[in-house]
């Protein structure tokens, strides 16, 4: 919080926590992800935090979640500019189901 200040206020954050029993995902405690808000909101032009459950949802399975990838695909990688979720559904390879 000291060094806030120093965070761009143009910044779009996605905060993206897993876990299976909603307190953490083996590693990470739930309420440690969830006080990024005291860091971001309010500060940054965009903060999202997003709570993935169920299986896969540990923090080194994440990367095999599919709830994960479909997010890291639709806000990362089709988020364009200035933090804008895509209007259109990602569309899927010929090999992907």
């Amino acid at each position: 919080m000291k060094k806030r200040d120093k965070i761009p206020t143009d910044l779009t954050y996605y905060s993206i926590a897993g876990t299976q029993l909603y307190t953490d995902d083996g590693i990470v405690p739930l309420g440690s992800v969830d006080a990024g808000k005291y860091v971001y909101e309010g500060h940054i032009k965009h903060y999202t935090l997003i709570t993935l459950t169920g299986s896969k949802a540990q923090h080194s399975d994440m990367i095999a979640n599919n709830q994960f990838i479909n997010i890291f695909h639709q806000y990362i990688v089709g988020n364009g500019i200035n933090g804008s979720v895509p209007t259109k559904p990602i569309k899927k390879g010929p090999d992907e189901e």
